[in-house]
Formats: structure tokens, C-alpha cells, sequence
């Protein structure tokens, strides 16, 4: 691309491209740690600001929703193209109780599993711990060709994030810096959208006597 071959030849060097149809769905630990302060923000604040700006890096037929849980799930959105929805909704997640995962991913991929996209994400945030049987249902997750990033806040249970991020294909995130919430989870959107060549490209000689090719 952009050299002197590309030039002289009657075509472009760059193939077009066009981005895989695209779901997202974030699992939001709404827990009552999430209250805590880190400087002057809550992490559930950081939390929210990060959703929404993840939500701004996606193109508009890409469809995104979120899950809030606590001990139980108390925020449910499924995967719309109608982002602003996700902007508004998540500016009400409530830090309250305890923390339970394991319904709240399976929810996720649940959703996710139905709907038709060719690509399908799970983002995971907690700062606490859970139980459950995470290892099969990541397995499960992954075998549906759907990714899971963890990201995993403090005093999170590392070792299951990480687990959670290896079996599900996904990428494994620690944040000791919880201010840059918001720029991780804006990151891990923009990592989730691939793009593919449109058309495969066959070249062949149609002028054997041209003066280029002598010699």
C-alpha cells in the first residue's frame, strides 16, 4: 500500500473492509463494595462511566445490553441497537448487598446465544468473590463461540477471573487504578470489533507483452 507498485497498478492495494455484525452484552457487579470511594468518584460511578463510554465506541447496528447483580440480578437489558437506552439505564445501578456471579454470566450468555451476530462478547466486572460452577459454564460459553473478558477490580477473586478469561477466550484484566475504569472498558469494546476483507482478490496477467513485465 502506498508505494510505487501500487502506483502503477490499475488497483488498490488495500482491500475494502466491512465489521463483523457485532453483540455485546456487560455484567456490572452491583454490589454494596461498588459504593466505595477511590479519590472523589465510587467505583460504581467509574463503573457506569466506563459502560457508557464502551457503548460510544460501537457502531450503531451493533447491539449491546447489560446485567446488574448483586446476591440476585436487578438490572436486565437485552442486546438493543438502542444505545442510548444502555447510556440512560446504567446511570441507575445501585451499590447494595452482596455478590453473586454465576446467574448473572449465565443470564448473559443466555441472551447473547439468541441472538443473531457474528461476533458476541461478554464483558465481567466484579470487585467481589462468588461460587459456582464457572469452569463448566465458561466451557459451555466458549463452545457457543462467545468470548468473556474479566475484569477484575481489587480484592476480586483474581484466580477466577482469570480462569473465567482463559476457558471463555476472552482477555484477563486486573485494575489496581480503578479511576481508569473508564478507559479499560472503552478499550475492551474497541478490541471486540473485527473487520474482514469483503472480497478475495485473484490476480492474474492480461497483457503478457506489456512493457512492465519485460525483462
Amino acid at each position: 500500500h502506498d508505494t510505487p507498485l501500487e502506483r502503477v497498478l490499475p488497483l488498490d492495494m488495500t482491500p475494502r473492509q466491512r465489521k463483523e455484525s457485532l453483540a455485546l452484552m456487560f455484567v456490572i457487579d452491583t454490589s454494596g463494595s461498588m459504593a466505595n470511594y477511590v479519590g472523589p468518584d465510587q467505583k460504581i460511578q467509574l463503573a457506569i462511566e466506563g459502560i457508557r463510554a464502551g457503548v460510544r465506541q460501537l457502531d450503531e447496528e451493533d447491539k449491546a445490553g447489560v446485567i446488574g447483580f448483586t446476591t440476585k440480578i436487578v438490572t436486565d437489558i437485552s442486546p438493543t441497537t438502542d444505545h442510548e437506552i444502555i447510556i440512560r439505564e446504567v446511570g441507575k445501578l445501585v451499590p447494595t448487598g452482596g455478590t453473586k456471579m454465576y446467574p448473572a454470566l449465565k443470564r448473559a450468555y443466555e441472551k447473547l446465544n439468541a441472538v443473531d451476530a457474528k461476533q458476541k462478547h461478554i464483558i465481567l466486572l466484579s470487585d467481589g468473590r462468588s461460587d459456582g460452577d464457572f469452569n463448566t459454564l465458561a466451557e459451555q460459553i466458549a463452545a457457543d463461540q462467545i468470548y468473556v473478558t474479566t475484569i477484575a477490580i481489587g480484592d476480586a477473586a483474581q484466580g477466577l477471573m482469570q480462569t473465567i478469561a482463559e476457558l471463555g477466550r476472552g482477555n484477563y484484566v486486573p485494575v489496581q487504578n480503578v479511576s481508569q475504569l473508564p478507559k479499560i472498558l472503552a478499550d475492551e469494546v474497541r478490541q471486540t470489533q473485527k473487520y474482514t476483507i469483503q472480497e478475495t482478490l485473484q490476480p492474474i496477467i492480461a497483457e503478457v507483452g506489456s512493457a512492465i513485465l519485460a525483462g
